[in-house]
């Protein structure tokens, strides 16, 4: 027991320092007035914060791993010019072998495959652990590769450092297809939600305007930590479009020393009219986002949230304990139940707005994606996009129940909030 106390106390030590420094990151979601305006439009808005306008079309949806990992696999292989790819969880399994291969054999072939990922994957808690095969090998391959934020003893004087990760999940090819959500490359993100694999979403489409964007900022992150610079932007291939089917949309890209997700997610609520649906996978909020939330919901807003069925305590002691804080904010907290449906986690990442705008990418409501992570996000302003989302969402909502005040209380003991704490900075 003391050993628990001792332990539990040199967490708080440590880690609370580093979230007061950092608090006031998260302050533009109250204080910015173009962000806390409630009687502009979203779209107004995020022009003018300077977020790059985009225009998509030929939208597909993957909710399985492997049926994503497969496609992408194709992808790959008709590639001509260039590959640029940024991920998190990344290794190597049966399951996504042929991907890797993939990326092997186009870079024999001359194509430019760059590819950037976090070296958390390396401390892979989930089932990919017991799968994990290193990736270093594509380097003989042609393959360029970095690993971001490495853990190593001779970093410890930087460890604040370290709590910065690059969660971004994006694939950008030729200049015109872009892939984006919230699937790793590893054992749980490959395969199957029927069998072990987490239920999640990847986005693929076609758009050389967001291949643009993402591909210029891609550069510039990799030559920022890279000695292999990127000296050209890299050719693209052209390809011919209908002139009809494009959606307009906006991109909103945080690498580690630009943190703009905080006045993207403070516009939305506060742009928000009648209706927010959230699926973030681990739901910790500031007093930022509490006061950003509860405008919205004081305004009538309705803001439905479905808290997943996470089979990690830390994860599960954390987002339980924070729930009485998404009540006090005015928000439907929605709890899966188990039953076969829910057994593997959801970790997906989506915002349906009005019917009208929708959020994807790797982002979660919370204090890390806000600040302490590099994170994607796609704004979609389509009611048509919209309604296929809020419908997906909708399908989630029937293995849900409604919790109430009497059980929040119940989660808001000492172990859940070390666990919020320590999840707050490193969840």
């Amino acid at each position: 027991m003391i050993r628990k106390v001792f332990f539990s106390v040199l967490i708080l030590i440590v880690v609370c320092p580093l979230l007061l420094v950092s608090c006031a990151s998260t302050s533009v979601m109250v204080k910015d007035p173009v962000v806390t305006d409630t009687t502009t439009d979203l779209s107004y808005k995020l022009e003018t914060l300077g977020f790059p306008q985009v225009s998509m079309r030929d939208i597909q949806i993957f909710y399985e791993g492997d049926q994503w990992i497969e496609s992408a696999t194709e992808y790959v292989k008709n590639a001509q010019k260039y590959i640029y790819i940024t991920s998190f969880l990344v290794s190597e399994c049966d399951e996504n072998q042929a991907f890797f291969e993939a990326l092997a054999e186009r870079a024999r072939a001359g194509v430019e495959v760059y590819f950037l990922y976090d070296s958390a994957g390396e401390l892979d808690m989930t089932e990919s652990k017991y799968h994990i095969r290193s990736v270093e090998w594509l380097r003989e391959e042609g393959v360029h590769l970095y690993k971001y934020n490495p853990f190593s003893l001779n970093r410890l004087a930087i460890a604040p450092r370290m709590l910065i990760r690059e969660h971004r999940k994006q694939i950008i090819i030729d200049g015109h297809t872009v892939m984006t959500g919230g699937m790793n490359f590893n054992y749980i993100s490959d395969i199957s939600s029927s069998t072990k694999g987490q239920r999640d979403a990847m986005y693929v489409f076609e758009s050389p305007s967001v291949a643009s964007v993402l591909s210029s900022q891609f550069i510039e992150t990799w030559n920022a930590y890279s000695w292999e610079e990127i000296e050209n932007f890299p050719e693209s291939v052209s390809v011919s479009y209908p002139e009809e089917g494009w959606i307009n949309a906006y991109v909103v890209n945080q690498p580690d020393s630009d943190v703009v997700m905080p006045s993207l997610f403070g516009s939305m609520f506060y742009s928000a009219k009648s209706e927010i649906l959230c699926l973030p996978l681990l739901p910790l909020l500031n007093g930022d986002m509490t006061s950003a939330i509860k405008d919205a919901t004081d305004r009538g807003v309705e803001f439905l949230l479905i808290l997943p069925n996470d089979p990690r305590t830390l994860n599960f002691k954390a987002a339980h304990y924070s729930v009485k804080d998404l009540q006090e904010a005015g928000v439907t907290v929605l709890s899966e139940i188990a039953v076969p449906e829910t057994e593997n986690l959801l970790h997906e990442k989506l915002m349906v707005l009005d019917n009208r705008y929708t959020m994807i990418g790797s982002a979660n409501l919370n204090y890390r994606s806000m600040v302490l992570s590099s994170e994607i996000a796609i704004i979609i302003d389509s009611p048509e996009f919209a309604s296929i989302a809020r419908d997906h969402f909708m399908s989630l909502m029937e293995n849900t129940v409604v919790l109430d005040s009497d059980m929040a209380d119940q989660w808001r003991d000492i172990s859940g909030f070390l666990c919020f704490i320590v999840a707050m900075m490193a969840g």
